[in-house]
């Protein structure tokens, strides 16, 4: 058997309560407000899929279990599928360890809907990951780096979410060797100064953003109180900085000492 817990929920999808059960997978949820309520049932080790009151994988379509005042509700039973696992490793370059500052994470992606995320993992130091708890399905993989000089990619080398390959789980399924070698990042650092050459005022806010070619964005970084700023792990192509004031006594711009994008100097 299984142990975990049912977390009782309100209209909003707010804990209420939460009960445990057992390897025998009876539970109990008392003192509860006469009220409407939905169920979630999951257990703690990340083998099966949790599901809502009704059978159902999402709190929007969850069956409503109803409370009066004294009534003991009874019958309010889930079976538990068990989930998918991906596991892999990410490198560098030919097979090379990642250097040791790099830090990032796996994101699942239901394969027809870049915006459906489904599961995450987090890389290690060496590189491995392993993501539990997904349903049978297909999906697509990105491995973001959010710090290390590498470009960030779908799986499996790709730039897009369009073109990368598909990830298919089987209930239970553990998808392993799911690795990918990232390529090296390039960079771009410069400082910004005030009007005349002058250094910045201290308690101005200001940041750097980038945009590549077609004026999608790409990243963002404040500008320290020394004026210099930089992004790194960006992929081979052309570039648009913009620098925006939150606050201070400057005009925003774009590189260099221009006022659109379409003006501004490509790097």
């Amino acid at each position: 058997g299984i142990s975990g817990a049912v977390e009782v929920l309100d209209d909003e999808g707010d804990e209420v309560k939460t009960g445990l059960f057992n390897s025998s997978g009876t539970y109990s949820i008392s003192n509860l407000a006469p009220g409407s309520y939905r169920l979630k049932f999951l257990d703690w080790t990340g083998y099966y899929i949790p599901v809502y009151s009704g059978g159902t994988s999402s709190f929007s379509n969850a069956a409503t279990v109803t409370v009066l005042a004294g009534q003991t509700v009874s019958g309010i039973n889930a079976e538990l599928s068990l989930a998918g696992k991906i596991t892999g490793r990410v490198a560098g370059p030919s097979g090379e360890p990642l250097r040791e500052d790099t830090r990032g994470y796996v994101q699942v992606y239901a394969s027809d809907d870049p915006d459906e995320e489904v599961e995450y993992g987090y890389f290690d130091g060496n590189g491995y990951y392993e993501i539990p708890g997904i349903p049978a399905g297909s999906y697509v993989l990105e491995f973001y780096v959010a710090s290390g000089n590498y470009v960030s990619e779908f799986y499996n080398n790709k730039s897009s979410f369009g073109a990368a390959d598909v990830v298919t789980l089987s209930p239970g399924q553990v998808h392993s060797g799911t690795d990918v070698e990232l390529a090296e990042g390039s960079s771009i650092i410069g400082q910004v100064f005030a009007d005349g050459g002058g250094e910045l005022d201290p308690n101005a806010e200001i940041r750097a953003n980038l945009q590549d070619s077609d004026g999608e964005f790409v990243g963002s970084a404040y500008i320290h109180a020394d004026g210099w700023y930089s992004f790194e792990g960006l992929a081979t192509g052309e570039y648009v900085a913009s620098f925006y004031v939150d606050s201070g006594n400057y005009f925003g711009e774009y590189y260099n000492d221009e006022s659109t994008f379409a003006e501004a100097t490509r790097i």
